[in-house]
This record gives C-alpha cells, sequence and structure tokens, in this order.
C-alpha cells in the first residue's frame, strides 16, 4: 500500500483484525481513490469485526467483509475530492454524511447508489 498503514484498518474494538480481513480488490480501487482525489484521507473505520460492527449499529455486512471504509471528511471541497475520486476509481456504492463519506463495493447490494445519513 502507497497510501495507507496497516494499522489504519484495525477494528476499533481491539479483537486484532484488520487489513489482513480486507478484500484485495477494494484495496485497489481505495489506492486509486486516494492517488485521484489527491488529498490525505484519515479512515475513520474500515475492517469491524461483526460484533463491532453490531455494536455500532450497523445492519450492513459490509465493513466486517472488509469492503467498505469510512474516510473522514470536513469540507465540501475534500468530499467532492473524494467522491471524484471514488467515483473514478470505479465505486458504485457511496454514502455521504456530516463528517465522512462510506465507500463500499459489495456486490450483494444495489450498485449506482448515492446515499446521505
Amino acid at each position: 500500500m502507497i497510501y495507507f498503514k496497516d494499522s489504519e484498518f484495525l477494528c476499533h474494538c481491539g479483537c486484532g483484525g484488520g487489513i489482513e480481513k480486507m478484500d484485495k480488490d477494494f484495496l485497489n480501487k481505495l489506492e486509486d481513490t486516494r492517488d485521484y482525489a489527491g488529498i490525505p484521507f484519515f479512515l475513520v473505520s474500515a475492517y469491524r469485526c461483526p460484533k463491532h460492527n453490531k455494536d455500532v449499529g450497523s445492519t450492513s455486512d459490509n465493513h466486517p467483509l472488509g469492503r467498505a471504509v469510512d474516510v473522514r471528511c470536513r469540507t465540501s471541497q475534500a468530499r467532492y475530492r473524494i467522491i471524484s475520486g471514488a467515483l473514478k476509481a470505479g465505486f458504485t456504492r457511496i454514502g455521504i454524511h456530516k463528517t465522512f463519506i462510506h465507500m463500499d463495493n459489495n456486490s450483494n447490494q444495489a450498485p449506482e447508489v448515492i446515499w446521505v445519513y
């Protein structure tokens, strides 16, 4: 990985799961997204074990499958660059929150969607 450290993908519950649980195609798209965006990314959430995923109230399996990240986003300019980079890299599932951008590539869920939290 060029732009990310392995430690950035660790589950926040301390279970030890991390980059080894992440989908390789997903990681390649994430690297491309960061390259296209041209700005630093801070991962708010990456891999989540099933227990931690449930504890944070998520009903989706994207983070436990290693196919999702949430990237911190604090300005409209950063939001534009992150989303533009994600689309260019081939992500077709994007969630927009006031403080982060969610990207996933779970082929078991509807593609070509952008939602707001």
